[in-house]
């Protein structure tokens, strides 16, 4: 058996408490072509890259299971006609690729001196594939130290305004 991974997306049109019924029939349209699931992932409502059927939000589903490589074209052909999805695709696991690593990395982001006790960032988290060469030490970025800003008042911007057009007239002559 194959390992495969089945990317739903389900319109966010969908009311909260409709959504695992739809998950619970794509699940059943697995397990009936003989396929096994290993897990189901929620990653949530996200606004869509493009409209799809006129729809800007979605659900996303991951699901992970096993299946005969002659028992997906089957699958494909029932997840098509499910009307509830806007996209479903299936993807070959590669078993032998390294896993998909979850890392936290600071963004930066700069506060106040008198903000002492909050945090000095925010977290996020990414995903990243090993396989794309990316080193966790490249991603993991240090959190930006606040700079000593010159205070410019309007005195020093008309100086430098003088100069700069002194330096043009320079130029011209």
């Amino acid at each position: 058996m194959q390992q495969y991974e089945l990317l739903c997306i389900l319109p966010g049109t969908l009311a909260e408490t409709d959504v695992p019924p739809v998950v619970d029939a794509i699940a059943a349209v697995i397990t009936t072509n003989n396929g096994k699931i290993l897990s189901m992932d929620d990653m949530g409502k996200s606004r869509l890259a493009y409209p799809m059927k006129h729809i800007r939000y979605g659900y996303f589903r991951v699901c992970r299971f096993e299946a005969e490589p002659k028992d997906l074209p089957e699958m494909q052909k029932k997840l098509r006609l499910m009307h509830q999805l806007l996209r479903a695709l299936i993807t070959k696991v590669d078993l032998r690729a390294p896993e998909m690593k979850t890392i936290q990395f600071a963004s930066t982001v700069i506060r106040d001196s008198a903000e002492e006790g909050m945090p000095m960032a925010k977290s996020e988290e990414r995903t990243l594939s090993p396989v794309a060469g990316i080193k966790e030490e490249d991603v993991v970025a240090p959190v930006a130290e606040k700079k000593e800003e010159k205070k410019n008042t309007l005195e020093d911007i008309d100086k430098r305004l003088d100069e700069i057009l002194e330096e043009d007239l320079a130029k011209d002559l």
